[in-house]
């Protein structure tokens, strides 16, 4: 799953990420938009690009579980290319892609990061989801410090004398 321009693509599955009270968005511009099939809409609250508080983060992590297990089915469907289509911001779909791939794949920030500019350079991560994507990946580290050592912990040391 890489980030790349629609037009690189066959998109056969289509996320949207709504401003409340705003409805999907035509798919007219879409090259054959009777084989795209919307996968699902999510109305997100959060506020702008602009906001470098907490509550920013706050309000989307607490959305992050459903739009991650969407994107994670999608996913699996075979010869799947997934297009998020974002009217919240230029930040909140990169987010998303962040997140998935911090806890699903372990990729880390700044390659992901990375990635999404070259596929798209007007992505701008905002502050506030850029500290709390920061945050993911440390417990995301912290996790899977504890699962080794535990392992270790927990394991069978064999001493063979010569």
């Amino acid at each position: 799953m890489n980030p790349v321009w629609r037009i690189e693509v066959n998109i056969t599955y289509c996320m949207c990420l709504l401003v409340p009270g705003h409805k999907a968005p035509p798919r007219s511009w879409l090259k054959d938009p009777d084989q795209i099939m919307i996968a699902e809409s999510f109305v997100l609250d959060i506020p702008d690009d602009e906001d470098t508080s907490r509550t920013s983060w706050d309000v989307f992590s607490s959305q992050l579980a459903g739009l991650i297990a969407s994107l994670q089915f999608l996913e699996q469907i075979p010869d799947s290319n997934i297009l998020i289509v974002d009217d919240t911001g230029t930040s909140t779909a990169a987010a998303i892609l962040a997140a998935y791939f911090i806890i699903r794949k372990q990729y880390r920030l700044c390659d992901i990061i990375e990635k999404c500019v070259d596929a798209r350079p007007s992505i701008a991560m905002s502050l506030s989801l850029r500290r709390g994507l920061d945050q993911l990946q440390r417990t995301m580290d912290d996790k899977k410090m504890k699962r080794l050592d535990n392992k270790v912990r927990n394991s069978v040391v064999l001493s063979v004398g010569f």
